[in-house]
Parts: structure tokens; C-alpha cells; sequence
């Protein structure tokens, strides 16, 4: 058996442990290749990598491709991405990986204004100035809020802010006053930015703020973003998470020759298509971005919509109490055009879609993403939520089988001495956080 074969068969192994629940077929075949390449032989969790590359690919998408969803709706490629994990689970790393092409991109960018940068001022002292060049920096770390709309301004697709513990970054918005969060929620939304200051030089006016941001937290840190009110102002319904279910550590291999070759080509068919992505950029003789717009298909609308109304509103009117709806729910239509507009590119950029419309392949495969992910903030919001239960709390969880009603809780929480009132508000918040889910009428399954 050569190399080859070998890695073959090993692949269909890897994937069956590894991609587990996480949709990976919702990205083309080539860039599926990539990922698996990288989760076999880097070590790295499949939920991280994949979502690191679906956040580059969508930085350097940025504003320059746009999905006109209706009307005067129109989203560009701008996601917010957290991963989630425990000390010692690699979550950095992927994100490096993931970027490694679009560092080269900013140093390459660097390189050419510096060269800009000496001739201008030759220019100055001739008295014929030429015009100030401007880095166009596309990957920021730990920027101000004032630094990010100046960049906003000079890059034409948009920036990524990357905190790799980005509590940082929140900490840094709680420190400010709340016009800093009113600012990432209007970028958030495409926005105009209007800065006008007596002591800048210039205004500075983006009409099409893209911002893509990314970073890590640990699960145990994610309480304190909901004590600072990040989740009560929906900063944070507009994140979306990835948690993977092994929280255990990687042990480390050694790899073949063999091995390592596969991984040099796995980042440079990554690097090949991040530039191919770059190179779909199009910009008119002052500099200023010239946005590609793209449709849904019919049969894409049809799909969204179907999916949209049945498993978003329909779910949504069916709630009696309006504090068991989370506020994120009705959110989760921005992020999905937003997903498959990128995956709709980057498919294209696979020779496997036009670049015309946003077809029902993107879509479907946007939901099943956007689906993936708010099932890990949920069980985030479980493992927060358990820790929040006190021992004889606990204690009923355990005591319950995995489908119970009403009668069998009840008859539980009376050798606690819990009154049948109490019963009802401990089932509600149960279901508040996730870790019971109601079948029908007087019966719950744990989650």
C-alpha cells in the first residue's frame, strides 16, 4: 500500500471521529480536504480550524462581493467568530493557520508603502508633494475603537480585529462608555461611520463599514461577558460559537516525512485560495471599491424562507412566555446571508459555483453552519447555567431519566421540600438554560 492509499483510508477513519456534528460538507470539496488534512496530521479540533477559515475567507471577501437579500437589504461578508475551549485545546493555532495568508497579504502591503512612503517624502522636499500613502492593513490586534474606523476608511474590503483572549476586547469596550458599544453595533450592521472632530485633520466617512472579528475564550471566562451586560446591550447576539464537544488535549505526534509534506501542501492550497479570493478585489482609479453584488436563486429564496418561517417564527410564536425567547433568535437571519455569501465565493473560487447568484447549495449549507453554532452557545449556556445550580438542584437533574413529566419531577422535588410553584419556576428555568427541552404537554427530555 503506498502513501496514498494509505492516506485514503485513513481519511474516512479521521472523519467519522472528527467531524462528529460539525456540517463539513457545507464547504467545498477542496477546502474540505484542506481541513481534514490539517485536523489529521496538525492535531486540530475540526470545529476551530473550520471556522477560522470561514472567518478569513470572509475578511477577505469583506465589502467586496455584497448579497442584495431584498430591497434596500444588502449584507456583506462581516461575522463575528469566538472560539470556545478549555486550556490546552488548541484553539489559537488554527486561527494562525486560517490567517497565515492574509499576514503575508498586510507584510507584502507593508513592503509597498514603505517604498510609497520614502518617495513621497522626496516629493515634499521638491515641493511637488505626491499623496500621502496609507498602509491598507487588513488583519488588526488589540486597535481602539478610533483606530479601527481610520482603517475602515483606508481598506477598501475591511479589516479583522483578532483577540486571541478576547475577553480583552470586551473588557476594553466595558472600560470605555457605552457609545463604543453603540459603535460595534451600527459596524456590525453596515452603518455609515461619521467622524467629525475639530482637532482631526479630515473627517473620516465609511458608507460600508465591514469589520470581521475573531478570538478565544475559555468557557469558565464567559459568565463574566453576561455579568458586564455584553449579552443584556446583544453584543454578543451577534457572535456566533464554536464549541467542540472533545475538550480534551491533543497528545503530540511525530510525523513522517510523508506527513508533513501533506501538511505543507494543505497550507499552501489554503494560501493559494485566500490569494484567489484577493484577487477578486476591484478597485476604480482613485483607489475606492468596486463592490460585486450578487442575487439569491428562486430556489435559494424559497429554501431560506421555508426554513426561516417553520423553524425560526413558527417556534418563536409558539413561546407563551416572552422571557424563554432569546433575543439572538431573530438575529440569526444576518448571519446565515452573511455565511452564505462567503461560501458562496469561496466555492467559486473551488471552480465548483458561479459568482452571479447565491444558489441553494450556499444556503443550505449557511443553515446547517449558523445551526451547528447555536447549538454550542447553548451549550455553553448549559455549562454556565450548571454551575450556577446549587447541590439538591443538581441532585434532581441527576435523579431524572432521560424523558420524564411533570408527575415524576414533581414527586422528586416534594423529598426536597420544593412546593409544586416552585416545581414550575425550577422546570422554567431549566428550559431558559437549555438543559431541558419540552416534548409536549406535561413532558421534557433533557438535553
Amino acid at each position: 500500500m503506498n502513501n496514498e492509499q494509505l492516506l485514503l483510508g485513513l481519511r474516512s477513519e479521521v472523519e467519522r471521529d472528527a467531524v462528529g456534528k460539525f456540517p463539513l460538507w457545507a464547504f467545498p470539496t477542496k477546502v474540505q480536504g484542506i481541513i481534514m488534512d490539517l485536523v489529521q496530521y496538525q492535531g486540530f479540533r475540526i470545529e476551530y480550524i473550520a471556522t477560522a477559515m470561514l472567518s478569513a475567507a470572509a475578511t477577505i471577501v469583506g465589502g467586496g462581493c455584497r448579497l442584495e437579500v431584498e430591497g434596500s437589504w444588502v449584507v456583506s461578508a462581516s461575522l463575528y467568530f469566538i472560539l470556545v475551549g478549555r486550556p490546552g485545546t488548541g484553539k489559537t493555532p488554527p486561527i494562525e493557520e486560517a490567517y497565515a495568508p492574509i499576514y503575508s497579504i498586510d507584510a507584502d502591503s507593508l513592503d509597498k508603502y514603505k517604498v510609497e512612503r520614502v518617495a513621497y517624502l522626496r516629493s515634499k522636499d521638491s515641493g511637488n508633494p505626491l499623496s500621502e500613502p496609507q498602509w491598507q492593513q487588513i488583519l488588526l490586534s488589540d486597535a481602539t475603537i478610533e483606530a479601527l474606523k481610520q482603517k475602515l476608511e483606508i481598506s477598501p474590503i475591511g479589516v479583522c480585529d483578532f483577540y486571541d483572549e478576547i475577553i480583552a476586547w470586551f473588557n476594553s469596550a466595558a472600560r470605555n462608555n457605552s457609545s463604543l458599544i453603540e459603535d460595534l453595533l451600527s459596524i456590525y450592521s453596515g452603518t455609515p461611520i461619521v467622524v467629525s472632530r475639530a482637532t482631526a485633520p479630515a473627517p473620516i466617512y465609511v458608507k460600508h463599514p465591514c469589520l470581521n472579528v475573531i478570538g478565544t475564550i475559555q468557557p469558565t471566562r464567559f459568565r463574566e461577558l453576561i455579568a458586564k451586560g455584553f449579552l443584556d446591550n446583544g453584543l454578543l447576539d451577534r457572535f456566533q460559537f464554536a464549541y467542540p464537544e472533545n475538550q480534551k488535549a491533543n497528545h503530540v505526534k511525530d510525523l513522517e516525512n510523508w506527513q508533513r509534506k501533506v501538511l505543507t501542501d494543505a497550507s499552501a492550497k489554503w494560501h493559494d485560495l485566500i490569494m484567489r479570493l484577493h484577487a477578486l478585489i476591484i478597485t476604480d482609479g482613485e483607489g475606492k471599491l468596486v463592490p460585486n453584488y450578487l442575487k439569491l436563486t428562486d430556489e435559494a429564496r424559497s429554501h431560506f424562507i421555508n426554513w426561516w418561517n417553520h423553524d425560526i417564527v413558527d417556534v418563536i410564536n409558539a413561546i407563551e412566555d416572552e422571557r424563554d425567547i432569546k433575543s439572538r433568535t431573530m438575529k440569526r437571519n444576518n448571519n446565515t446571508y452573511r455565511m452564505a455569501l462567503v461560501l458562496q465565493i469561496l466555492r467559486h473560487v473551488c471552480g465548483e459555483a458561479d459568482m452571479q447568484q447565491v444558489d441553494i447549495n450556499s444556503i443550505k449549507g449557511a443553515i446547517a453552519l449558523n445551526e451547528f453554532y447555536e447549538d454550542c452557545y447553548d451549550k455553553i449556556m448549559a455549562i454556565i447555567t450548571v454551575g450556577q445550580l446549587n447541590v439538591n438542584e443538581l441532585k434532581i437533574i441527576d435523579q431524572l431519566p432521560d424523558e420524564f413529566t411533570t408527575t415524576q419531577i414533581q414527586g422528586i422535588c416534594s423529598k426536597q421540600g420544593m412546593s409544586d410553584r416552585s416545581v414550575y419556576d425550577y422546570l422554567k428555568r431549566l428550559q431558559q438554560w437549555k438543559l431541558i427541552r419540552k416534548v409536549r404537554h406535561g413532558v421534557y427530555q433533557k438535553v
